[in-house]
């Protein structure tokens, strides 16, 4: 099978140019900050992280996802650009300044077939923010479990909205406009697993 790419020269370059700035930006804070420019990227350095290493029983994700430094260039290492998909996603991700990254989850029950979650952002205003949930096969010949769930809900609990797989679809979507001071959690639910997602400003 032969992939041809649709990236434009432009576009090509606008990589490299950005690519580019990261890496200087990176030079510069450790000029400026030495080894301490590890605080800037991780959170918690200093914290129990190493002892508490595997200690997550029930296989959910405990961490929170902080959204604000995403506006930054700065992304949690297991999230990474939608393009691992090997496919252009349409919709939210397309506009002209969204940011949009992938996580991928092995479910338990099945970790041969893991799933993909995009999470894409668009501003909205000075505060507010469009965000985008997009659940998928990682691979592309394949429908979601049948029952598999998408639910967005607030740290206490209060579902939101969800959507549910009837065994036909290539995908779930969670659309909704909310501001960043707004934490909230999205859970995939399924009978070969269940992992659940906090997120915060």
């Amino acid at each position: 099978m032969v992939t041809t790419s649709s990236i434009s020269r432009e576009e090509r370059l606008a990589k490299v140019w950005q690519s580019l700035q990261t890496v200087e930006k990176f030079q510069q804070e450790r000029v400026r900050f030495g080894v301490d420019r590890v605080n800037l990227h991780v959170e918690d350095v200093d914290g129990e992280w190493l002892e508490n290493w595997g200690e997550d029983t029930d296989g959910n994700e405990r961490e929170a996802i902080a959204l604000q430094p995403w506006f930054e260039g700065q992304f949690p290492f297991d999230w990474q650009p939608k393009d691992i998909l090997g496919e252009s996603t349409p919709g939210l991700g397309s506009e002209s300044g969204a940011i949009a990254r992938t996580k991928i989850l092995e479910l338990e029950g099945n970790p041969e077939q893991p799933l993909a979650v995009t999470v894409t952002l668009q501003p909205r205003g000075e505060n507010a923010v469009q965000i985008g949930v997009k659940l998928q096969p990682l691979w592309h010949d394949g429908n979601l479990p049948e029952y598999t769930k998408l639910v967005r809900s607030l740290p206490e609990g209060d579902l939101l909205d969800k959507a549910i797989a009837d065994g036909r679809n290539r995908d779930l979507s969670l659309d909704f406009e909310t501001t960043l001071a707004e934490p909230f959690t999205i859970e995939i639910v399924s009978d070969l697993g269940n992992v659940t997602l906090h997120f915060h400003a």
